[in-house]
This record gives structure tokens, C-alpha cells and sequence, in this order.
């Protein structure tokens, strides 16, 4: 398996994952870079393919997360103010039977959870959901919704 990781030698965390993957015996097919870094997904998804939990990924998405966690759970089956967000990708948007307070706009959006339909959600629900019920105004920096994504995709 060949593994493509992104390296800055200017950063700290950089050159630790490097002499993670070294101990380990894995030797990445390593891109520098100076100036673009990798996105949370791109990271999430290098991780994965080397059998590691994405743990700081999960940490910035659980701190996150605590703006949702007044009206939802992600760690159990169990419903707040809103919907559980347990497995909610590949889900449609608006289909658990258990829960009862859906708006009709949510129900009828024909939405299928994935990462693009909830990051576009997460940035503006009322935009992206017009009638919905969901009073919060919406994640305004793109790292912090990849991260909660990163979250909710993470087994708990």
C-alpha cells in the first residue's frame, strides 16, 4: 500500500506524524508543502487508510460539535430538541420514525445525508432548507464543519 502524505518541515506536528509513520515501519510517499494545507478530509482520509483514528480530526469536531449539542446526540440513539445525528450519513434527511418534530420542508427536501449535503446544510440550514425548524444560524468557518463531519462519521 502506498500512502501520500502532505509534509511541512516548518510545522511541529508535521515533522511528529512523520516520525509516527517511521516507528511504525510505513514510509509515506511524501509531498512537501510550504504554502496550501491539506484539507480535514484529505487528512481523515490519509489516516484511515493507515488504520489510525483521526483522534486530533475528532477532538476539533467534538469541540464543535458542543454548538449542536444542546438539541442533539451523536453518540446514542436518543433524541433532544432535534433528531439524533447517530449514523446519519446515507440517511434521508427527515426519516427517522421515532422522531416526531420534523418540519414538513425537511421531510420533503429529498435530501440524502453525505458530506457535501451536510456541509452545505451546516453553513446555512435555513438557506439550504428553507421551512426548516432548525433555529441554528449555521457554521461560518469551512474547517470547523469538515471537522463535526469528520465527528459524525467517527464511530463512538
Amino acid at each position: 500500500m502506498t500512502t501520500t502524505i502532505w509534509h511541512n518541515p516548518r510545522c511541529s506536528k508535521s515533522r511528529q506524524t512523520l516520525a509516527l509513520l517511521e516507528e511504525r515501519g510505513i514510509s509515506p510517499n511524501v509531498r512537501l508543502y510550504l504554502d496550501d494545507t491539506p484539507s480535514t478530509s484529505e487528512v481523515a482520509e490519509v489516516l484511515q487508510q493507515l488504520g489510525m483514528k483521526p483522534w486530533e480530526l475528532l477532538r476539533r469536531g467534538e469541540k464543535v460539535f458542543k454548538k449542536c449539542k444542546a438539541c442533539h446526540y451523536a453518540d446514542r440513539e436518543k433524541h433532544k430538541t432535534g433528531p439524533h445525528l447517530v449514523d446519519i450519513m446515507g440517511r434521508a434527511a427527515g426519516s427517522l420514525d421515532d422522531y416526531k418534530k420534523y418540519s414538513k420542508a425537511m421531510k420533503a427536501s429529498g435530501i440524502v445525508w453525505d458530506d457535501t449535503t451536510l456541509a452545505d446544510y451546516l453553513r446555512a440550514p435555513k438557506k439550504y432548507v428553507k421551512g426548516t425548524k432548525m433555529a441554528f444560524a449555521g457554521l461560518k468557518k469551512d474547517a470547523d464543519i469538515e471537522n463535526v463531519i469528520a465527528y459524525l462519521k467517527a464511530e463512538k
